[in-house]
């Protein structure tokens, strides 16, 4: 007898992973994005923010190739990978290994999170949070100064992946309830992280 889940698959029809709607919410997001880091007038942030997303994407199929959840695991990296950017690029004075630390935290957790299948919270967040707190480890070795923010650094970064996890999980139920799409979620996301930076110096002000 045929199971029943393959065959529920055969006969529903396929539907393309990247659609008009997910293109156009793409387009959006990083036309927001790039007018965002261009208020800086910086090359090297461009530059920067190229190379992160690069390496995620890469990072993403490596992870994803032994489990077989490629689409997954690159997916979640570059977009947790962007967030984490741009959350941190607004600090002109931080030395661009910050940039890079932070980046690789979420490209790391990122991709560990989308390398678990969705319903399996504690996994995905234990994993995620392993992942989060390595990418910080290893990109503090190259910092020249270790002072109390590399410390805190050191200390979020791991609780910044299992946070991660929580939020793919929650993402991928409101998908699964048909409540909106991931990239839908996904843009507002990157939407807020910039609203967010924006509102920063109104508030310290």
């Amino acid at each position: 007898m045929a199971n029943v889940d393959d065959t529920i698959a055969i006969r529903s029809p396929a539907r393309p992973q990247f659609g008009i709607n997910a293109m156009l919410w793409a387009t959006f997001v990083i036309a927001l994005a790039l007018g965002y880091l261009r208020q800086f007038n910086s090359p090297n942030l461009f530059a920067s923010a190229a190379i992160v997303l690069v390496t995620a994407a890469v990072i993403g199929v490596l992870i994803g190739w032994p489990v077989k959840r490629i689409g997954d695991t690159t997916y979640w990296s570059v977009v947790i990978t962007t967030a984490a950017f741009l959350s941190v690029s607004g600090d002109a004075a931080a030395p661009a290994v910050f940039r890079y630390a932070w980046s690789a935290v979420g490209m790391l957790a990122g991709a560990a999170c989308g390398a678990i299948p969705p319903g399996q919270l504690p996994r995905r967040v234990f994993f995620g949070a392993v992942a989060g707190g390595a990418g910080m480890l290893v990109c503090s070795m190259a910092m020249t100064v270790y002072d109390l923010e590399w410390v805190f650094d050191l200390i979020c970064a791991p609780i910044v992946g299992g946070l991660v996890a929580v939020l793919i999980e929650l993402i991928l139920w409101l998908e699964r309830q048909r409540y909106s799409p991931r990239y839908v979620t996904a843009s507002w996301l990157l939407c807020a992280v910039i609203l967010g930076n924006l509102l920063v110096p109104l508030v310290l002000a």
